[in-house]
């Protein structure tokens, strides 16, 4: 493992204070209640409160491993749809903010990085590592603030903290394995000064442990109100429930961005999992 994919909650802290709003007031929340909170952000600036991408399910997987669960059983091959409480409960969530209108549809990248650097969108649940992009907002230092993910409001496995992203190196075996191996184990095993210049310069946040008591980790960011940002986003690194992504996330997340579209266009919810468990299981196994 390198750096930690851990979400968080980004969200422009002027727009809540429209709204009467602290960003105190996105602790300790469940989705349902930053459901409540960004309604009333909207309508209080006219913001939507999150930007999506209906054929990107990373925040349908955030939620789920809030839970400890995933789109696979523990053995990383089973397809794990029908009864799989959290990703049903995910999907009622996703169309919950829909319905409210409080999403701003995006189809590619540069579309959803554009929707926060021009103020268009008040808040996103995501990775740590688009901490890169939301500061090239311009004017908006002292504007952002990042508080934990909210969890699952049925689910008593959920918790404040997930995972989306995040990478690892492997060694091949192959000539000069020996090598590669012992130069990562001097390296990313175990330099912590290296992991201080790592977050400091280009804000990888490392998970190799030691490294989480350095100085760089601890120091405020300006642009987020002298919020520790990368002390936070390791603790909640931390926190992350395990689940095994095997080797069909994607396969079946192809098949389930077809099926939250029909969800979304009001087939009922126990039979988009009932045909996703279906078309699952006569794809992976």
């Amino acid at each position: 493992p390198f750096d930690s994919g851990v979400t968080g909650v980004y969200v422009r802290t002027d727009y809540l204070e429209q709204a009467g709003y602290t960003i105190e007031d996105l602790h300790n929340i469940t989705w349902s209640k930053y459901i409540e909170i960004g309604t009333k952000v909207k309508e209080a600036t006219g913001k939507h409160w999150i930007s999506l991408d209906p054929n990107d399910l990373g925040i349908i997987r955030v939620m789920m491993q809030s839970a400890g669960a995933w789109y696979l059983k523990e053995d990383g091959v089973t397809p794990f749809i029908e009864e799989n409480e959290a990703l049903k409960e995910a999907f009622e969530v996703y169309k919950a903010m829909i319905d409210a209108d409080l999403a701003k549809i995006h189809t590619d990248w540069s579309q959803y990085v554009a929707n926060y650097n021009s103020g268009d969108v008040a808040s996103l649940p995501i990775g740590n590592w688009f901490t890169s992009s939301i500061i090239q907002g311009e004017g908006q230092s002292g504007k952002w603030a990042i508080a934990p993910l909210p969890k699952l409001d049925k689910n008593a496995n959920s918790v404040h903290a997930s995972s989306l992203g995040g990478s690892s190196f492997y060694v091949l075996n192959t000539d000069g394995k020996e090598a590669a191996a012992e130069f990562l184990g001097k390296t990313l095993g175990s330099n912590v000064e290296l992991y201080q210049e790592l977050v400091t310069k280009i804000g990888a946040i490392g998970t190799y442990k030691p490294a989480s008591e350095g100085e760089a980790y601890k120091a405020p960011n300006e642009f987020f109100q002298g919020q520790e940002i990368v002390k936070d986003f390791a603790t909640w690194t931390a926190e992350i429930p395990k689940v095994n992504y095997g080797m069909h996330t994607y396969a079946i997340e192809d098949l389930a961005a077809a099926e939250l579209q029909n969800y979304l266009n009001n087939k009922e919810i126990d039979k988009v999992l009932a045909d996703l468990q279906k078309q699952a299981d006569t794809q992976i196994r």
